[in-house]
């Protein structure tokens, strides 16, 4: 009897997966945003895991790659895992806070686990109450699941075969914050300020340069190179006539 109760229920289970789906599925799609807030799934495996700490997680754990995002002034490392195909391109749109991922899926049914950091794009009501993002699969709005965090938001979000482009967009963002892409901080390992060289390859025009606070900004006077250095560097270059300060600057150019 004890067999055959367990052979009916192995049965069941079965029969279960094979319509809805392997059970972690079902959790990794829907239930995720329930789980305990230090929970994370490993895409379509069930593996829990308990990171003592996400940054140090996302950002050690190899599992984990790392995506580059230029957003004018900044270079932002976003930690993401994949299964079942590859991202091409990612991207944030400045004026609609939205984070644009392209994708070449490689099956039919595949997941994409996203560490987004706060400072690139969040989704809150007010400064303290998290909101839901809007996620969009070929312009399509798609159920996904969401772990929060103090520093950084995962997200679990399914995708198909005919799948191109997602977009992750934040709801209501407090951009009086100052901390979304267009408007970031030097803060490793979420984001770094670019060297003035790479400032200006992105688009950046020469007075709306940006150095760290320490430092200032200057072009060296025989080949015009821009470089951030210090106030008393500066001051012994220019007397050397090796720099000039281009005007009109601020090496703080968000305060003018």
């Amino acid at each position: 009897m004890k067999h055959f109760v367990f052979l009916f229920g192995f049965l069941v289970l079965i029969g279960f997966s094979l319509v809805l789906g392997p059970p972690w599925i079902a959790y990794g799609q829907y239930l995720g945003d329930k789980l305990p807030p230090n929970t994370m799934i490993i895409d379509e495996t069930g593996e829990y895991v308990f990171p003592p700490s996400y940054v140090d997680f996302y950002y050690s754990n190899p599992r984990f790659e790392k995506y580059s995002v230029i957003a004018e002034h900044y270079r932002y490392d976003i930690p993401y895992m994949i299964s079942n195909g590859t991202i091409s391109k990612m991207s944030m749109d400045c004026n609609d806070v939205e984070l644009i991922l392209d994708i070449e899926p490689t099956a039919k049914q595949g997941w994409l686990t996203l560490a987004l950091p706060r400072q690139i794009v969040d989704s809150q009501i007010g400064s303290d109450r998290d909101d839901t993002f809007i996620v969009l699969l070929d312009s399509k709005e798609t159920k996904h699941s969401d772990i929060a965090s103090e520093k950084l938001r995962l997200l679990i979000i399914p995708f198909s075969d005919n799948t191109s482009q997602i977009n992750i967009i934040g709801v209501n963002y407090p951009e009086q914050m100052g901390e979304n892409a267009c408007n970031g901080k030097h803060v490793s390992p979420f984001s770094y300020l670019l060297s003035p060289l790479k400032q200006i390859k992105s688009g950046i025009t020469l007075d709306k340069i940006k150095c760290k606070e320490e430092l200032v900004f200057a072009q060296k006077r025989d080949s015009g190179k821009p470089i951030c250095i210090t106030p008393e560097t500066k001051d012994v270059l220019e007397k050397r006539n090796w720099v000039e300060l281009p005007p009109p600057y601020s090496p703080y150019p968000d305060h003018n």
